[in-house]
């Protein structure tokens, strides 16, 4: 038989079959009717579609039409194979049909997403790609339909069973399983009327590469029998994570503990945690590569991390330093009270919480600081200070060694007019 072509037959005799033989030119979808004149009789052919293949005739489906049904019955569709050889039989399953002329119209169109029989078991599965939609067709009470999905990499598997809706609560069984080490292992199960949602999502789930699923189709009951169906089959490949952010200064500030880390190339955004306890506590979000963490308290060592997230903050798109980085605040000093005294200039400041000593500084009018003395008390007196010369005084903490810093400062300082 050619395509797109009608052909006429007749049953002459009660042994009398009619055979046609069909050849795919590619992949694609051979659509047949098989059509007669109505009559008032329930008497009916048999009609039978068979693939063959490796030597053997693999029955596709089976129909019986009655001469009082309608007068053009569409055949299940067969999901052809490039280069195979199909088998469309006819023959008589009561005797009024003997002499009735019928007739075949036989169609063809090309396609790479139809369901491919013999693909009823895993091994014969139809091996299909990801984001693209199959079509499919229970052909017979005993068809299985079995598709293989081998996911390209890590990221989000979906597929959506679709069809149309039909008010009848006749049904599919769709199963979804994974193969690995051997095995085939359930992962979800759905019974799916026609009278379900046109749409329905018979998998979500997260993947990793190399994965295999097996999505298979049977039906329930036998309404479903020669209704096509398609799965949608979707993939979203996980984003590729960034590099872990990593810290490159923790300065005490007069505002806080200020984080500074170097970009990460791709980050749009940034998290930063302090640890609480064996947890990681959220302190807040940043665009840029700097964050002040306001509410620390004096003497008190914090340890922190930052991770790079989404620009919506929904997700984190790197890792992080699961052991973080540490530091000690130490608040500025307030600003110091100022005396007159026979020897000078008595300067006098609150302990800082955490310091292990301070340094004085003073300057005069626009000038810069000067250092005085350092000391791990919280008083003492400027004997240089000079009589009639005003001068500016301010604390810093620094190290017990006296080589670093360890607070900020009050910039603007505290006046006095030296009088002694």
């Amino acid at each position: 038989m050619e395509f797109n072509k009608t052909y006429h037959g007749t049953m002459n005799n009660n042994s009398d079959n009619d055979y046609f033989k069909l050849s795919a030119p590619s992949n694609g979808k051979i659509s047949l009717a098989f059509c007669h004149t109505f009559v008032d009789d329930n008497d009916d052919w048999d009609v039978y579609l068979y693939r063959y293949a490796d030597g053997e005739y693999h029955e596709l489906s089976y129909n019986d039409i009655d001469l009082d049904d309608s007068e053009r019955i569409t055949l299940p569709f067969i999901g052809a194979v490039s280069g195979g050889t199909y088998y469309l039989r006819v023959k008589k399953c009561c005797k009024g049909v003997v002499g009735k002329d019928y007739w075949i119209q036989t169609a063809f169109s090309a396609n790479e997403y139809i369901e491919k029989e013999i693909n009823d078991v895993y091994s014969l599965a139809n091996s299909v790609s990801v984001n693209a939609t199959y079509t499919g067709v229970i052909n017979s009470s005993s068809d299985k339909d079995f598709y293989k999905i081998v996911t390209p990499s890590d990221g989000k598997l979906t597929v959506d069973f679709i069809h149309t809706y039909v008010n009848s609560y006749d049904d599919w069984d769709v199963y979804v399983d994974n193969y690995a080490s051997g095995n085939y292992t359930s992962v979800a199960q759905h019974n799916i009327d026609l009278r379900d949602n046109t749409s329905f999502r018979a998998l979500d789930i997260s993947v990793k590469s190399g994965r295999i699923y097996y999505v298979i189709v049977k039906k329930c009951c036998s309404g479903v029998i020669g209704r096509p169906y398609s799965l949608k089959i979707s993939f979203s490949a996980a984003a590729k994570m960034l590099a872990a952010p990593k810290m490159t200064r923790l300065d005490n500030t007069a505002s806080g503990v200020k984080l500074t880390w170097g970009k990460v190339s791709g980050a749009v955004k940034y998290r930063v945690f302090v640890k609480s306890g064996s947890a990681w506590k959220k302190l807040g979000d940043s665009t840029g590569n700097t964050f002040v963490h306001k509410g620390a308290k004096s003497g008190v060592k914090y340890t922190y991390t930052v991770r790079c997230i989404s620009a919506n903050g929904k997700s984190f798109t790197s890792g992080y330093n699961t052991s973080g980085w540490a530091q000690t605040f130490i608040a500025a000093p307030a600003l110091p009270t100022l005396k007159n005294t026979k020897n000078g200039v008595q300067v006098t400041w609150k302990k800082v919480a955490g310091a292990a000593k301070y340094r004085v500084f003073r300057k005069t009018g626009s000038g810069s600081w000067v250092r005085i003395t350092d000391t791990a008390k919280t008083s003492v007196v400027d004997k240089t200070a000079k009589k009639g010369v005003t001068y500016t005084y301010t604390i810093r903490c620094i190290s017990a060694n006296g080589k670093s810093f360890t607070s900020a400062y009050n910039t603007k300082g505290r006046s006095i007019k030296c009088v002694r």
